[in-house]
């Protein structure tokens, strides 16, 4: 014969178990949603940030060459005399001064000639066959952008914004450039803050050309090769996920339009998941406690109520049955029905005795 303590235990803990359950599951959802929600609007702002900072970093860079494209001086350096080509170089200087950011402006020309302050190239130096100009020539009539190249004598990496000049007679007679320093950038896109140390941003050029990276082996090398993934940057911004040396990692890119640029930060994905299922445990937990609690007074509750009152009924019956005792029993019963059960029996079971009285 089961027990009705036992039965209401085992339900009571049941109706636990699936209250656990189901508010558990659905605040799990909440909390894994919320969490990669939030994590993904982080990383936007950061993407949003390092964009507006790199555009406005090379914009300066483009006015500065734009500017200088329109001076004779600078356009026919080559056919104009020495006094002539000295004052190019004041100006580049006092530019130069007036922008840290700036490490060189300098002008190559195709007959070898080199235009530069505080630098003496190596011997045999040709600037026609550096980075720097066949990119611009490339580009010819627009400017170069974020041309990343090492540095002949130094080794120091550079990212070179340069733009092919033509003489009066729409000749190409040299190249217009300005360096800046790639580690500079690197260090202010690596960057990551308090919440996600894994978070750092980098430059892809429309063809997906790697030219900004803090590790040096992915520059100039193609990002899906890189990641092993096909990837498409045809929307202004967007996010997407990919695996690089066994990391997931999860990504945000903006485009600079006027620049030909995309933007990209990314974040090691376990580093946003882990606080997430940290959390998702410790609110099972607090679920299960408090289920567990609730339970605990359920049962005691219902026990009070119903099972020790049923319990006391059936000994009272028990003892009238074997004639220990005689009429209603002092025992108070809960104003319920089973007070009303009680009553009944105790009415039935005297009326009965009265009977076996007289009969004997």
């Amino acid at each position: 014969m089961h027990s009705i303590k036992r039965d209401l235990f085992i339900n009571i803990v049941i109706l636990s178990v699936v209250v656990v359950l189901i508010f558990g599951s659905i605040s799990m959802i909440i909390l894994y949603f919320s969490g990669m929600s939030s994590a993904r609007e982080t990383i936007r702002h950061k993407n949003r940030a390092a964009t507006y900072f790199i555009e406005g970093y090379f914009k300066k860079f483009y006015t500065t060459i734009d500017f200088l494209s329109h001076l004779r001086d600078v356009r026919l350096a080559p056919y104009l005399d020495e006094k002539s080509r000295q004052n190019v170089l004041e100006i580049y200087g006092l530019i130069e001064k007036a922008d840290s950011d700036i490490n060189y402006i300098y002008s190559g020309y195709r007959n070898g000639m080199l235009l530069i302050n505080n630098y003496e190239p190596p011997e045999g130096f040709d600037p026609t066959i550096r980075p720097w100009y066949t990119a611009a020539i490339e580009s010819y009539p627009e400017i170069s952008w974020g041309e990343p190249y090492q540095e002949i004598k130094t080794k120091e990496w550079l990212v070179s914004v340069s733009k092919a000049l033509v003489d009066e007679e729409n000749n190409i007679t040299e190249v217009l450039a300005i360096d800046t320093s790639l580690e500079k950038l690197e260090n202010i896109l690596w960057d990551s803050d308090e919440r996600y140390r894994s978070s750092y941003s980098y430059v892809i050029k429309e063809d997906q050309q790697i030219i900004i990276h803090h590790d040096k082996q992915y520059l100039r090398q193609n990002l899906s090769d890189v990641v092993k993934k096909s990837l498409s940057f045809e929307k202004n911004y967007g996010s997407f996920e990919y695996r690089l040396n066994n990391t997931e990692k999860i990504a945000y890119y903006s485009r600079i339009e006027n620049l030909g640029w995309i933007v990209i930060t990314v974040v090691n994905k376990d580093e946003i998941t882990k606080p997430i299922f940290s959390q998702m445990g410790t609110t099972i937990l607090l679920f299960i406690i408090a289920s567990s609690i609730l339970g605990w007074f359920m049962s005691n509750s219902f026990s009070k109520k119903i099972v020790i009152p049923l319990l006391m009924l059936k000994e009272r019956v028990n003892r009238v049955i074997e004639g220990k005792l005689n009429g209603q029993s002092i025992s108070e019963f809960p104003d319920n029905e089973i007070g009303t059960i009680a009553d009944d029996i105790f009415r039935l079971t005297g009326k009965e005795l009265y009977k076996k009285k007289i009969k004997n």
